[in-house]
């Protein structure tokens, strides 16, 4: 067991998770799924309630990734009038680079 967690945190050094890890991103998507299911439904509802989870939790994630693509960017460096003339004239990603040199 401590192998497997060394290994883990070793693999996972580098990686950028916003401060999330692997268990809480399940518990919240279990904790989403807990919305639509109930004790006392049949299969039939349990599949169609677990589609519809599904389908929101895809349609949330496809909202979330045009809001990052298309919405405004979040300024971060501290210089709003440089960084905010870089994101009108950059695509998101020259902008991320931008960031960075800032």
């Amino acid at each position: 067991m401590e192998k497997r967690k060394s290994w883990a945190s070793a693999y996972l050094r580098n990686k950028f998770c916003a401060k999330f890890r692997t268990t809480s991103r399940c518990e919240a998507i279990n904790n989403f799924i807990k919305m639509f299911i109930c004790i006392h439904q049949s299969l039939l509802e349990l599949v169609q309630n677990l589609e519809h989870a599904l389908s929101d939790y895809r349609n949330n994630e496809l909202v979330s990734q045009f809001k990052t693509l298309y919405g405004e960017p979040v300024l971060t460096t501290g210089l709003e009038a440089l960084e905010l003339s870089a994101a009108n004239f950059y695509t998101r990603e020259i902008l991320g680079e931008v960031k960075n040199e800032i």
